[in-house]
């Protein structure tokens, strides 16, 4: 056997099942205990902004426009998931000036360690593969389990915003928090802007329906969309908080981290829509299709799309609302109107209705 061969057999046979096994146990790990595995990054945050503000007292540091959690890979070599913390001004990589903080995952770290003591066990029947190798493996695979720290973060803004430290610092009229990789790919998780906003210059360019543009992380709250043509546009993590979207389309488009909180969504058209992690907390949704959708929290044995945070319906009004061939079980329907919203009989037990809701619901055959 080649050294190709037995790195891709050792790949295959050993690698691909230990990795899902321990991605499983992270998984229930994030689920089950993401109040306290968020602490350490708050405490982490804390330090980070006391950091800020030390500099700008002393006039080093300009306004602060991006933060970035950024995993540090060569921590693993020392057994560790290291993650540092840095403030930049507008200039973002061009701001020389150094304000760091570190954020040590150790719960990562715990698998990381699990993991490369197993496939060092499991490698030394192919003669062909090193130590070096597994490094490197491993280097690969934490891509993998650094998509929880994003989604941890992603949870904060979401679900726990009293829990991030006051902003007592001086900062950019819109400050992007973002998490990646060190010097590397990056991504926003929270975007607070004050800047001035004009709306018919949002209005326009959602009426030019670029359906190959990304309006990811756009900010269209409050914005009268009713009757709009949406269609296979792709709204990633944009905010289309308290809009009045009442009989609009957004037939195939990807929705996925959407906010559409407090939002008129009367008779919209969500059928075929990617809205895994979409947030519907309190929205009218009386009459709403979501015929096909794809919101089914993760299964990782099944391959499915991830739903880190799951769908959240809570405390909506779904009254008469189509969810006939929507792939949507973990998400929340907590507190949710469901008189007349329309389910499949044979989906019932994917669901956790209250009893209340059960009778609401109308049950398809």
């Amino acid at each position: 056997m080649k050294r190709e061969e037995a790195l891709q057999h050792f790949m295959d046979e050993c690698v691909s099942v230990h990795v899902s096994r321990l991605q499983e146990k992270v998984d229930r790990q994030f689920r089950q205990n993401k109040e306290i595995l968020l602490q350490p990054i708050i405490y982490s945050l804390e330090q980070l902004f006391a950091n800020i503000r030390d500099q700008q007292r002393q006039g080093k540091l300009a306004p602060i426009a991006f933060i970035h959690l950024s995993l540090l890979r060569t921590s693993l070599l020392e057994n560790k998931c290291t993650y540092l913390l840095e403030a930049y001004g507008e200039a973002w990589y061009f701001d020389w000036v150094e304000c760091t903080a570190h954020y040590e995952a150790t719960w990562l770290s715990e698998a990381m360690v699990d993991l490369q003591k197993i496939l060092e066990k499991e490698r030394k029947p192919y003669l062909m593969i090193q130590a070096a190798d597994v490094r490197g493996i491993i280097q690969k695979i934490v891509v993998l389990f650094h998509q929880y720290i994003i989604q941890l973060v992603r949870y904060l803004f979401r679900y726990q915003k009293e829990s991030v430290p006051e902003l007592h610092f001086q900062r950019a009229e819109c400050l992007r928090f973002r998490v990646g990789e060190y010097k590397g790919v990056s991504e926003d998780v929270a975007i607070i802007d004050e800047r001035e906003r004009v709306d018919k210059n949002l209005l326009s360019l959602l009426e030019q329906k670029e359906m190959d543009k990304s309006y990811t992380f756009e900010n269209f709250s409050n914005l009268p969309l009713q009757q709009k043509n949406f269609n296979q546009m792709d709204f990633s993590y944009a905010i289309f908080n308290s809009c009045d979207l009442a009989g609009s389309s957004l037939k195939q488009s990807i929705c996925v981290g959407t906010s559409f909180v407090d939002c008129g969504l009367e008779n919209v058209d969500f059928s075929y829509s990617a809205i895994q992690d979409t947030d519907f907390r309190n929205a009218n949704l009386v009459g709403a299709n979501f015929s096909y959708a794809q919101g089914k929290t993760l299964r990782l044995s099944g391959g499915e799309v991830a739903c880190y945070l799951g769908t959240d319906f809570s405390n909506a009004n779904l009254e008469n609302a189509r969810f006939d061939f929507a792939q949507i079980e973990g998400a929340n329907f907590t507190g949710a109107n469901l008189k007349g919203a329309t389910f499949f009989k044979r989906d019932q037990e994917k669901y956790q209705f209250s009893a209340e809701q059960m009778k609401d619901v109308h049950w398809i055959y």
